[in-house]
């Protein structure tokens, strides 16, 4: 979606094969770490941490420990379990538990999408969107929540 957007560069190459020529300011995992095998993990990280410049920044999201385990993941994570896996190269700064565990996240999910049909009109997904952001994104605290993002910084 960004190609050819100035200032934005994509790369693909094996983070675990030592530093890189070039360190970013930013990381982002958007979904990505409860896809990487427990036992590859601390390499994985640590990969991360070495494209970051010192004190860069990480934004990740990953799956509550709340959900079941979806296939192809290999762990869904709590804050203590997430803040430990990220312990020895960043410094966590921020915790967000998000996407609130209920009956009605589960209703607009089927209505956004099933095998019967895909809701693709403009106006109701807007609405639905609103309804979500107001209601469903925000959770008190992590025993409600579906996913946690996090705000850390290489140290």
């Amino acid at each position: 979606m960004n190609l050819g957007r100035e200032g934005l560069e994509f790369a693909v190459r094996d983070i675990t094969a030592g530093v890189p020529e070039k360190r970013h300011d930013v990381a982002i995992l958007m979904e990505v770490l409860e896809h990487i095998p427990v036992d590859e993990a601390v390499a994985f990280l640590r990969g991360v941490a070495q494209q970051i410049v010192h004190g860069g920044f990480l934004l990740l999201t990953v799956p509550h420990e709340n959900k079941p385990v979806e296939y192809k993941h290999f762990r869904h994570f709590s804050v203590s379990a997430l803040m430990a896996a990220l312990n020895a190269d960043f410094d966590v700064l921020e915790v967000v538990p998000f996407e609130r565990r209920c009956l009605s996240m589960r209703l607009l999910g089927f209505m956004l999408g099933n095998r019967y049909f895909l809701l693709n009109h403009r106006g109701l997904l807007k609405a639905a969107y609103s309804y979500y952001k107001r209601h469903l994104f925000p959770c008190a605290d992590e025993g409600e929540c579906q996913r946690l993002f996090v705000v850390a910084r290489v140290r």
